[in-house]
């Protein structure tokens, strides 16, 4: 709603579906909005109506109305309804550390990661602060020399730890792809959630501000204008 000269003017009208799989649901809270929308168009007002976020929008095209707003779907999310979708995200780092451990070492907080072998522990400058989330530590891998490796230990604040040592030629250069793809391997967001037992809306509004944002397409584009 808009306010000018002290009178109310009504721009929109919206509702947000909460069980967006399910259609007899939906309908029913569609329908209560048009009955809404009704009594505000009687009172003179035009309206734009929407209600429809990714969900709701790819299963359900009578329940688009004027306009939809697609949330999880910009991002990539969604494959299930429409599988031509990528995740449009990435999160790498490069190692700062890489060192050898022995059988009964110990690593992270806790000691709860007790080495069964000889292992090469690989460090990684990302933590729970910069939205990586505590609870993966033990459940989650991330990507290698196109291989996973598991996280070992409880992630740190600023830091976890990769077992290694099953990944040929590995060394300080190497990228490590934490969310994203690599080689014939990816980790995407929803597996990510599956490992914290949450859902990949809270894997990607989690990342935090500290975390380096970079834009492939500006890069790609600024490099084939450079090459012209």
């Amino acid at each position: 709603a808009i306010v000018m000269d002290g009178a109310i003017r009504v721009e929109g009208i919206f509702t947000h579906y909460f069980a967006g799989t399910n259609f007899d649901i939906c309908y029913e809270q569609h329908e209560r909005l048009m009955q809404a929308v009704k009594k505000v168009r009687a009172a003179g007002h035009s309206l734009i109506v929407h209600g429809a976020a990714s969900e709701a929008s790819l299963l359900w095209p009578q329940l688009r109305d004027d306009c939809v707003r697609p949330g999880i779907a910009t991002y990539g999310g969604c494959r299930e309804f429409l599988p031509d979708l990528r995740w449009a995200m990435r999160l790498w780092a490069k190692p700062v550390r890489l060192s050898r451990i022995e059988q009964g070492d110990t690593v992270g907080y806790g000691g709860v990661f007790c080495a069964k072998r000889p292992t090469l522990v690989m460090t990684v400058p990302v933590g729970y602060a910069d939205g990586y989330p505590r609870l993966l530590g033990g459940r989650a891998s991330a990507l290698v020399c196109g291989q996973r490796a598991p996280v070992i230990g409880r992630v740190c604040m600023d830091m976890l730890m990769l077992d290694v040592t099953d990944v040929p030629n590995v060394c300080m250069k190497d990228e490590v792809v934490l969310m994203g793809a690599q080689g014939d391997e990816a980790i995407w967001p929803d597996e990510m959630a599956r490992w914290a037992d949450t859902i990949s809306y809270e894997i990607i509004t989690g990342l935090q501000d500290r975390l380096a944002r970079r834009n492939i397409e500006d890069e790609t584009a600024a490099a084939q204008h450079d090459s012209r």
